[in-house]
């Protein structure tokens, strides 16, 4: 297998890992799963630092730099362990695709383990690093573009190495200002986020039919309930302007508001929400291309009707 395709099938993984990261494990993936095949032509209400991430960069370095032959790095085959990663020293050397994550948040680093992320794959020449000790020796680099504080690039010593731009937040959280000095222009590879036009589409989840039919009866629940809308949030003032709509929603049908805007949440706040509302507000805190975030796909599996308010392509 040629090394560019095992490096991006070693980035795919990661992808796989990160959906399931960002949703925190959500009840979705137990029935329901969503997956935008396709997105919106236009964007509105979108900030200058999309363009720096999807236009400036991407379109003028999709991976035109080819990676080298691998070197042969001091690594291990499988021995009597559960990890086939890891072995003794005295075993064959193996050449490894490295590729090592700079500036990633806490909340993904604590919820993987980096020595397991190819433990189930059939290619077990890939390993994930963490930090700088790895980045001169890695074949590929993922830079986590949410607060990166490096005003300039670093120096690639390795001409043939690749660059990845990653991210879960809308444009307008990013705060990726670093992006837009001139240095970094052309140095980015490939891109790794939520956009659908990603060149590794990092959806927050997917949707496709179950093989399990559920036999509930819908009008009896929704008879049983006695209240008509719920909206837990805790991002109060967005670019959106969500609370200001459910505001003037307000005037028109009963709506409850959860969350620290307003009060202290329960733990137990959806169960309550699933079995007492009809219909739950998810709506989003950036109006921005393909941003469909949790607050969509946690709420699958209640049997409450789901309001949503982005410009995500829902019909996919």
């Amino acid at each position: 297998m040629k090394p560019n395709i095992t490096l991006f099938i070693c980035l795919m993984i990661i992808t796989g890992l990160s959906v399931l990261t960002v949703i925190h494990r959500a009840p979705v993936f137990q029935h329901l799963y969503t997956y935008g095949s396709r997105f919106f032509d236009v964007d509105t209400n979108m900030s200058l630092h999309r363009d720096l991430l999807t236009k400036n960069m991407a379109t003028q370095a999709r991976p035109v730099i080819k990676i080298s032959p691998k070197t042969t790095r001091k690594a291990t085959t499988a021995t009597a362990t559960t990890n086939s990663n890891i072995a003794s020293e005295d075993t064959n050397t193996v050449a490894y695709t490295d590729i090592s994550l700079i500036n990633s948040p806490s909340w993904y680093l604590n919820r993987i383990r980096l020595e397991n992320v190819f433990i189930n794959c059939e290619i077990k020449t890939c390993r994930v690093r963490n930090g700088w000790d790895y980045f001169n020796t890695s074949d590929a680099v993922v830079f986590y573009a949410v607060d990166l504080p490096l005003k300039t690039p670093p120096k690639r010593i390795n001409r043939h190495q690749i660059w990845v731009v990653s991210g879960w937040e809308s444009p307008h959280h990013t705060r990726c200002h670093v992006f837009s000095n001139p240095e970094w222009r052309n140095q980015i590879n490939w891109t790794m986020t939520y956009r659908l036009d990603s060149d590794i589409p990092v959806p927050y989840g997917i949707v496709k039919k179950t093989e399990n039919k559920f036999n509930k009866n819908y009008s009896a629940i929704m008879k049983s309930k006695k209240k008509m809308v719920a909206w837990v949030v805790s991002n109060c003032r967005t670019p959106a302007k969500r609370w200001k709509y459910v505001e003037q929603l307000k005037e028109i049908v009963p709506v409850d508001v959860f969350g620290k805007c307003v009060s202290a949440t329960p733990t137990d706040i959806f169960e309550m929400i699933n079995k007492t509302y009809k219909f739950y507000l998810a709506f989003e805190n950036s109006l921005c291309k393909d941003y469909i975030t949790e607050k969509f796909f946690r709420r699958q599996n209640l049997d409450v009707v789901l309001i949503t308010r982005g410009i995500g392509n829902y019909t996919k």
